[in-house]
């Protein structure tokens, strides 16, 4: 079922509908973390989610998903970094701070804003990844995506992890094993994506482009790494 709702939806701009509010960006950015908090304090076996997924061993399966990802488009000039990376962030893995509903995929543009408020998220887009897990990787995916490409953010690290814990009571404090976790993974979409290119799968130039960008993807996550 599917449920229409007004409001402004934005991507890598401010809504015009809300241009005219002072600290506009910061305020968007706040209201970002403070719906992951709010859906990530969803209890949800009252909602009946308790067999949305299976969140033993979730980290653990998303980081070796991906790796074999890497592995079956990797470059024949790899190097390894991003076998390294994956070895290190699998010798760190963090113990999830609750099981909680994940999105999988929280951005701004899977996000609805009340028109006229920049501080109220409204609906939230996008569920087909939804899963039960470790609610840090939502957090981390989200700051990671929106600090490294979107001018609409405007929060440091500290202000953003220090906002969700004050909102949903989940320590954060290990945020910089997600941020690692996702920008590696950041890189493994790239390379698929110009692996395609590169066999003639897709005919888009900027791929070509972006391809470029993976050395220096891989080389932060590396110096994210915990």
């Amino acid at each position: 079922m599917t449920e229409y709702r007004t409001g402004a939806v934005m991507h890598t701009e401010v809504a015009p509908s809300l241009m005219h509010f002072p600290d506009v960006r910061r305020r968007i950015s706040l209201a970002l973390v403070d719906a992951a908090a709010d859906l990530h304090l969803i209890d949800v076996a009252s909602v009946g989610l308790a067999d949305l997924g299976k969140p033993d061993g979730y980290a653990a399966r998303q980081l070796r998903g991906w790796h074999d990802r890497w592995k079956r488009v990797a470059p024949a000039d790899d190097d390894g970094s991003m076998d390294a990376i994956a070895e290190r962030l699998l010798a760190t893995l963090p113990s999830p701070p609750r099981v909680a509903v994940i999105h999988n995929d929280l951005k701004l543009d899977n996000c609805q804003f009340d028109a006229d408020d920049p501080d109220t998220v409204t609906s939230v887009f996008d569920w087909d990844m939804a899963t039960l897990g470790d609610p840090l990787f939502d957090l981390g995916l989200l700051m990671m995506s929106m600090a490294s490409s979107n001018p609409v953010w405007d929060l440091t690290t500290e202000e953003a992890t220090d906002r969700y814990r004050e909102r949903s009571g989940i320590d954060a404090s290990g945020i910089a094993w997600y941020l690692a976790f996702g920008t590696w993974r950041t890189a493994v979409v790239i390379q698929q994506l110009y692996a395609r290119y590169l066999s003639g799968d897709s005919a888009d130039e900027r791929i070509s482009a972006i391809g470029a960008t993976i050395p220096d993807i891989i080389e932060r996550a590396r110096t994210l790494l915990p």
